[in-house]
């Protein structure tokens, strides 16, 4: 498993630009690292990895090892839903459902807030979801979203995002 001391080694963070750059040089001819290269390759879904000794590994779980001297207890959230940002104060430890109370609204929602679809009851045509339950039927999404934002505060505190 990857250290600190040995992630140090080869590598220096930048905790105010959320860059890792190459401290030694490797690779020869045409694939040669130069010493100051940033390294990371930003995935299909916007994370970063990072190759360290031949094992590739998330940008923001090598900053909390390189920043804190561990690898995280549990999931790391980036504050502000840029999973390239890998900023130290971007980057905060939450559980897994702490996170999920910082994401983004579905592609397929049709009703523009979280938690809230259409219902197909009569006079309340707005169903609001939170966790797999059903909080109740409103006339209004303006409703609906206020009764979704509530439970979401209650349940996720700070790392609640509308």
């Amino acid at each position: 498993m990857l250290t600190v001391e040995r992630l140090k080694e080869l590598l220096t963070y930048e905790p105010d630009t959320g860059l890792f750059v190459r401290r030694i040089a490797v690779g020869s001819g045409g694939r040669r690292c130069r010493i100051g290269d940033v390294v990371g390759h930003r995935r299909k879904d916007g994370y970063v990895h990072i190759a360290v000794d031949n094992e590739r590994h998330l940008a923001h779980r090598l900053a909390w090892l390189y920043m804190t001297g561990e690898w995280p207890s549990t999931t790391l959230d980036h504050w502000d839903r840029d999973t390239s940002n890998n900023r130290w104060k971007n980057i905060r430890l939450a559980g897994y459902s702490m996170n999920s109370g910082n994401t983004v609204k579905r592609c397929d929602n049709t009703s523009g807030a979280k938690g809230v679809s259409p219902s197909g009851r009569n006079g309340k045509p707005w169903k609001v979801q939170f966790q797999k339950c059903t909080l109740g039927y409103f006339a209004t999404v303006e409703e609906a979203k206020a009764c979704y934002d509530k439970a979401a505060l209650e349940a996720f505190g700070e790392f609640y995002r509308p």
